[in-house]
């Protein structure tokens, strides 16, 4: 053997030695020095060179050697040039580190080598959707939108501002209007290399590369006369997010102004400046996502954890924005709309005034009587004198609304007592600051009605930078009047005060509406339709969410007569569609499926007061109907339901000092069977009880019966989506209910190991339950909320650890418990292949993993809603501009998310079980076939359409008689779905072939045509 022979031999020796005791630095260098001695033998080390690489680029990354990572990328793509699970790892990697371009390239490189990795696929979509936000494409869609921005530029260019800047330009549409409308000059500029690309392309197909001059830079970048000859006469821009300055608009305009606008002759800016609006809700969907709910939950004190999101705290966010109209739920307007403030983009003093920093009070009037969970923003963008887009819950643009959420209340009589309840004519009294190009929430507080208080609507200076809105139900018609704003405002969209309003219709001409007077005439619809609404028990009525004609309304009407919205079956131009109705669809999923479904969305219609004990019972926020002595297998008993409100504090209740208070406040709302037997009842979505101690003899079965004193509160800050999980106690109940049962079956289930990212109180509610080796592996950010609960709960001997760190633990299991579905309703990435490791590495012989099975079930819909997210739908939406072929590129196959109890659908074929994963018969030997399936379905078509989408949704089988769905409404999940890009029509009554494939814990579905015989079988 010559010596060369001997070197490769011992490095590749060297290099397996070194995988196998973890030591990758020096494997990834014997791999090399292999390769570039023996490069024929490439394939020989493909999953060894595989497994060296994620592992030592991931050390490199944690220790931020960034220089060294980079010199490693180039050894390996130089010595290995094909490895496609490679590329992918550099891909991801570079994506995690903020190189979006370059990790771009590197997973088409992936891709080009193995078109069907999914993974890879979904990688590359994450990274598409940050070169090219997913606005794009609804505000391309937006005709109205391009409309009125396009009769704005063209009666400006017209008027003699016969030179534009388009910052921010995107795809280019607003500086080809300008050019289209007789510009002598344009220019555009984007800081996004990707958009930039799109552009060019997008000028190149509409014959206007020539005659548009493309600079990839920032405006705050551009210089005179280096990039542009000279000061423009107008500046067109629509960098603009859901909270009007999220885009830095207005340090972006002070330094255009200062240096890029003329001054002489007076240039201008389109949009030429905004009006922001605020009101107060009641939503349960934002509240469930806002805070911890629950002082108490199923056989554990959590009293002194206050959870919050960290929307407006940590987070780099202030605020987070929901379309209102297509909220879970609805939602309920418990104070007049009003104007915050108004901006000028025309004027630099102002924009510097406003840039130095400024606050708003702004005092809202309580119209009726309420929680309050946000308050909700939106705005008026004002383009010229005469046309304005409105971006309120009504108006069918593509701007979502602002959520500011409410976390903390306080009364200002009594700063003690805090409560998110507000009574009618109370008051809420907020500050806003502007600051770093943002506007922030940073107070809240109520008025008690027992004051007596001015009800006139004034606007004041208190100092030179503080404004101060006192607002009521009475404003004057003066005071909101087009004399009083920096601008005529005579209405193109949805919002206006003016009698008559512009509107544009699908003919693309011009029309004149009746509108409202002003914001005073819509509060006062709002207190018409609040006497009707409290004249239902519920304090709700619930109304369709859905504009009910393309004739676009004020903003004053925004949502008079709205008070409470929710989605229907209803399409945006109010036409009753073939759908589904998602709780028809839930129990055709439950029938279909069978098994025992835990399943605590029920509904029935009659009164409180009408129903007899066999009638109705009341789980928290959820109503359970039992038939005559029919067994309703979703109520707990007694003690069960009492944990989950707070019996000795009213901070989650109704703002009462006492249990006592709670029940004396609302005795007239509780029925007398109810009483008899201390059930639960629900007014407004809120849960009561009898006063009965938590710590008696009735709750011992259920409680810690030692309550360590002196346990300071311990305030926790996290995502939305984990408090969302945090507060599904449906969830939860049916978790514990499981496992109180395992163990009364099997007295020698002692261990337990619940595995989540998440945040989750169920390994400490195991060990209360009587689970004596508990073990935690969820993120280290969690593990002091988890310490201070076992503290206060008196679990002393419970282990945490990361799920990273699995590996590292010798100890076996009677059961694991897996976190498998994210709150967007996808899989947690590779989930399957981490459930198959810890059923071999971490689960005793007999022992029990969690769930035990999983069905993966779906069906294919038509959605022009979708269509709208996914792509740009046609030239026409962008008035005859070739852009959507380019921008298309960019679009997702996978969009997360889905609420389909929201959605406007139709279904066009019957559900299916599409695949099911039983892990309990799951082998060494069968592993791999296991976690890599592609199976083929036919699908029967139910109805004739275009299909859209593959909508899908997951069960968890924790036995053969407890199925969790998540399409149930009552869980915290949501929905996901898979685009078909192809164009596919069936017909009713046909049966479409399916191919689905799972592949590293991500599914993809493609449809196989059907013979056909004239479109039809």
């Amino acid at each position: 053997m010559s010596n060369v022979e001997q070197i490769v031999e011992i490095a590749l020796i060297g290099a397996r030695d070194c995988l196998n005791c973890k030591n990758y630095g020096r494997a990834f260098a014997n791999l090399l020095l292999f390769l570039k001695l023996k490069p024929g033998r490439a394939s020989e080390v493909y999953n060894d060179f595989a497994l060296a690489t994620r592992e030592w680029f991931g050390q490199l990354e944690r220790q931020s050697r960034i220089d060294d990572l980079f010199k490693c990328y180039d050894q390996a793509y130089e010595l290995f040039p094909h490895h496609d699970t490679v590329f992918g790892f550099v891909g991801a990697q570079l994506f995690r580190l903020g190189f979006m371009e370059k990790a771009a390239m590197y997973i088409r490189k992936s891709l080009l080598l193995n078109p069907n990795d999914l993974l890879a696929r979904n990688n590359l979509e994450n990274i598409c959707s940050h070169l090219v936000e997913r606005w794009h494409f609804s505000m391309l869609n937006d005709k109205r939108r391009n409309m009125a921005f396009k009769c704005a530029i063209d009666k400006a260019v017209k008027s003699g501002y016969s030179t534009v800047l388009d910052v921010g330009t995107g795809t280019g549409i607003l500086s080809m209007m300008a050019e289209m409308s007789g510009a002598v000059k344009v220019m555009a500029c984007d800081g996004s290399q990707t958009m930039i690309e799109v552009a060019e392309d997008v000028f190149d197909a509409n014959g206007v590369s020539n005659r548009i001059n493309l600079l990839h830079k920032h405006s705050t970048e551009l210089q005179i006369p280096q990039d542009i000859p000279n000061r423009v006469k107008l500046l067109v821009t629509e960098t603009f997010d859901a909270g009007l300055f999220g885009e830095h608009i207005v340090s972006t305009l002070i330094h255009a102004w200062k240096n890029l606008i003329s001054t002489s002759p007076m240039g201008t800016v389109i949009p030429c400046g905004a009006t922001i609006y605020v009101c107060g809700i009641e939503c349960n969907t934002i509240r469930q996502q806002s805070r911890f709910l629950y002082p108490v939950l199923q056989y554990l004190d959590v009293n002194q954890i206050e959870l919050l999101c960290n929307t407006g705290q940590i987070a780099e966010d202030p605020y987070t924005t929901e379309n209102l109209a297509k909220i879970k739920d609805g939602y309920k307007i418990i104070t007049n709309i009003t104007e915050l403030m108004r901006v000028n983009f025309c004027n630099l003093w102002e924009l510097e005034t406003l840039n130095a920093g400024k606050d708003w009070l702004c005092e809202l009037f309580v119209k009726q009587s309420g929680r309050i969970d946000a308050l909700a923003v939106w705005f008026d963008l004002h383009l010229d004198d005469t046309v304005t887009i409105g971006t309120g819950p009504l108006n069918e643009s593509c701007w979502e609304q602002v959520i500011y959420p409410i976390t903390s209340v306080a009364s200002l009589q009594n700063k003690d007592h805090k409560s998110f309840h507000v009574k009618k004519k109370d008051k809420l009294r907020s500050t806003f600051h502007f600051g770093c190009d943002c506007l922030t929430l940073t107070d809240c507080k109520i008025w008690n009605s027992s004051n007596n208080y001015d009800v006139g609507m004034t606007r004041t200076q208190e100092s030179e930078n503080v404004s101060v809105y006192q607002t009521s139900c009475k404003i004057s018609k003066e005071e909101c009047s087009p004399n009083c704003l920096p601008f005529r405002k005579r209405k193109m969209e949805n919002v206006g005060y003016e009698d008559k309003k512009e509107i544009v219709s699908d003919d693309n001409e011009l029309h004149i509406e009746e509108g409202p007077e002003s914001v005073s005439e819509m509060n006062d619809v709002i207190d018409g339709v609040n006497e009707s609404m409290e004249a239902y028990s519920s304090g709700v009525v619930k109304v369709d969410g859905n504009c009910p004609s393309f004739g676009l309304t004020s903003c004053d009407q925004v949502l008079a007569g709205n008070e409470f919205r929710e989605s229907s079956e209803l399409n945006p131009s109010g036409i009753l569609k073939n759908t589904t109705s998602h709780s028809d669809l839930q129990a055709s999923t439950f029938s279909q499926f069978g098994s025992k479904l835990v399943n605590q969305n029920l509904r029935y219609n009659k009164p409180l007061n009408s129903c007899s004990i066999n009638d109705r019972v009341y789980l928290n926020g959820v109503t359970g109907v039992i038939d005559g002595d029919e067994e309703l297998k979703t109520v707990n008993s007694l003690p069960d339901i009492l944990h989950n409100i707070d019996l000795s504090k009213s901070d989650q209740v109704d703002g009462a000092n006492s249990v006592n208070e709670q029940i004396e406040s609302n005795e007239e709302k509780i029925s007398e069977p109810s009483k008899q037997i201390g059930m639960e009842f629900k007014d407004s979505g809120t849960v009561y009880s009898h006063a009965i101690n938590l710590h008696s003899d009735v709750g011992t079965d259920n409680c810690p019966t030692t309550v360590l004193p002196n346990v300071s509160k311990l305030t926790v800050y996290s995502e939305e989506a984990d408090i969302r999980y945090i507060n599904d106690i449906h969830l939860n109940r049916v978790h514990c209910n499981f496992l109180k049962e395992l163990k009364s079956i099997g007295s020698n289930t002692k261990s337990i190991l619940c595995i989540s990212s998440r945040l989750s109180f169920i390994g400490i509610q195991a060990a209360v339950i009587g689970y004596t080796d508990v073990t935690i592996a969820t993120n280290e950010e969690h593990h002091e909320t988890l310490n201070h609960v076992a503290l206060l709960n008196g679990c002393k001997d419970i282990v945490l650890t990361k799920p990273g760190d699995l590996d590292n633990l010798d100890t076996k299991f009677d059961l694991i418990l897996c976190d498998v579905v994210e709150s967007c309703g996808a899989l947690i990435p590779r989930i399957f292949e981490n459930m198959a490791g810890y059923r071999f590495s971490h689960l005793k012989s007999m022992g029990v993993l969690l769930p035990c099975k999983v069905k993966i079930l779906g069906m294919f819909i038509e959605c022009e809603e979708l269509d709208t997210w996914n792509h740009v739908t046609g030239n026409d939406k962008t008035l005859g501009f070739q852009i959507a072929d380019f921008i298309n590129l960019y679009q997702m196959m996978n969009h997360v998310d889905l609420d389909l109890s929201t959605l406007n659908y139709t279904r066009l074929t019957e559900i299916q079980e599409m695949l099911s994963l039983d892990f309990s018969a799951l082998t060494t030997e069968t592993t791999s076939d296991f976690l890599t399936r592609t199976v083929e379905k036919r699908l029967e078509v139910s109805s004739s359409g275009n299909i859209t989408a593959f909508v899908y949704w997951f069960e968890l089988l924790l036995n053969e008689n407890t199925v969790i769905s998540t399409l149930n409404s009552c869980y915290h999940w949501k929905q996901a779905c898979i685009m078909i890009d192809e164009n596919v029509e069936v017909f009713s009554g046909q049966r479409v072939l399916t191919k689905l494939r799972l592949e590293n814990s991500y599914l993809d579905v493609k449809v196989v045509q059907p013979p056909t015989c004239n479109g039809h079988i």
